[in-house]
């Protein structure tokens, strides 16, 4: 389906929307994200974002997936809940499981879905700590050994991505065991270099890789005062700007041992984190 925004900018584009209103532009070679709760809306904020963004130049990585004007998503996701530090009452209202989607309960992620009232398609892992092994015998359960070279989570991320899925919520993977949480955070460049992206959740933040790219933050998600951090990650990073932050950078080299871009914050307008060479960790606040 096309949208004015097409004619105004004259070029070819989709458009695109999730559940609660979100889509993306593609301009040139750049990708805006926008609300659409109007057609008047979508226009005026593309326009808006369009001259934000301009300046940059790049292709910009919309922080949220979209769905198409008939509600279709684009991209199905895998959702993997493991036994780190999760809240039911956040795992309900954020892991919204579509049709086409795949859930998998990594071990004792199984315990926060049915809590949350979720029933997983798999649940996968050794069971060391899962307690409500009562559950098991009526879903597909898959049981690793003990002693294995995989954590839980990988095991299970393994299993996305050998069912042809390329876009990864990981909850229940920060918190709880510190040897654990790095794994997970490991795992996120498992995925990317497999043409894959993944985003941890737990513990009150979400995490993430971005390479060699752009991420805008659109309103909603730029609230004033929530927090955000950005760290090198393996290897220092060269070029990067942090834009409609509370602390901003422009083309500037990170380095791995030293963590300028820890505890910024948004400021209720349209931001950006770009980096041109090198990689990115993003950890931030989820409310």
């Amino acid at each position: 389906m096309r949208s004015p925004v097409h004619n105004a900018y004259n070029t070819r584009m989709e458009v695109c929307r999730r559940s609660g209103a979100w889509g993306a532009r593609r301009v040139g070679k750049m990708t805006l994200p926008y609300s659409i709760n109007s057609v008047e809306q979508k226009v005026r904020q593309a326009l808006a974002l369009a001259d934000f963004y301009s300046a940059h130049g790049r292709r910009v990585i919309p922080l949220l997936d979209f769905e198409d004007m008939k509600g279709q998503r684009i991209m199905k996701k895998c959702v993997i809940v493991g036994a780190g530090v999760c809240d039911s009452g956040q795992l309900r209202k954020r892991a919204v499981i579509k049709e086409g989607d795949l859930c998998i309960a990594a071990d004792g992620g199984l315990d926060y879905l049915l809590e949350a009232g979720i029933t997983p398609d798999i649940v996968l892992g050794d069971m060391d700590s899962l307690r409500t092994r009562e559950a098991l015998a009526a879903l597909s359960v898959k049981r690793l050994p003990e002693e294995k070279d995989d954590t839980d989570m990988l095991a299970a991320i393994k299993e996305g991505l050998s069912a042809g899925f390329r876009k990864f919520e990981l909850y229940g993977a920060l918190g709880g065991r510190l040897d654990h949480t790095l794994a997970n955070i490991q795992s996120l460049l498992y995925l990317l270099n497999r043409g894959a992206r993944g985003t941890l959740y737990g513990d009150g933040l979400s995490v993430f890789l971005i390479r060699n790219e752009s991420i805008s933050f659109v309103a909603d998600e730029a609230k004033c005062g929530r927090r955000i951090s950005v760290f090198a990650f393996g290897g220092d990073a060269d070029g990067v700007s942090e834009v409609g932050l509370k602390y901003t950078l422009d083309h500037v080299l990170l380095k791995q041992e030293f963590a300028v871009g820890v505890s910024n914050e948004f400021t209720g307008r349209h931001a950006m984190i770009e980096v041109q060479n090198g990689m990115l960790l993003i950890c931030m606040e989820i409310k």
